[in-house]
């Protein structure tokens, strides 16, 4: 093995455990509701409810905090997602196909969603997940880009 691949998966496998940390160890939602009924408030299945809700607040710029909440949560779902998209590709050739990356990035981030959803350390938002594989596909882009002649 190449130094060079050490590094990278070195890379990988900090991104993932960071991943991990961020996505899993929050402070569960703790009430005297039941169990089903906190699930069911942390579940958001209708597409651009959140992201409209961010770009509202951006918009009427009123509270600074809730400025840097939407900022944080727009830009941080696509940015911290665009190594999902980057190191598959790296690491293994049989992942150079946008498809590939596509349907991994998905598939994860659907076990992503409803284990913060169930764990109630987030919430399973499809706004989430499309910005989280818009981000994965910022990153194929950027591998597509700088290994367009290796992968023809």
């Amino acid at each position: 093995m190449t130094r060079q691949r050490r590094i990278l998966i070195t890379f990988a496998v900090l991104y993932t455990v960071m991943m991990v940390y961020l996505l899993f160890f929050r402070e569960p939602s703790v009430t005297n509701e039941p169990y089903w009924e906190l699930v069911q408030a942390h579940f958001n299945p209708i597409p651009f409810r959140t992201v409209k809700l961010y770009l509202r607040l951006l918009e009427n710029p009123a509270r600074p905090w809730l400025v840097r909440l939407a900022h944080v949560n727009l830009l941080g779902n696509i940015l911290l997602f665009i190594p999902l998209g980057l190191f598959p590709p790296l690491l293994h050739e049989k992942m150079r196909q946008y498809w590939k990356v596509l349907l991994l990035a998905f598939g994860i981030m659907v076990q992503v969603e409803l284990l913060q959803m169930l764990l109630l350390v987030g919430t399973c938002d499809v706004d989430d997940l499309l910005l989280n594989v818009s981000g994965a596909s910022i990153g194929y882009a950027l591998f597509w880009l700088t290994h367009r002649k290796k992968t023809k």
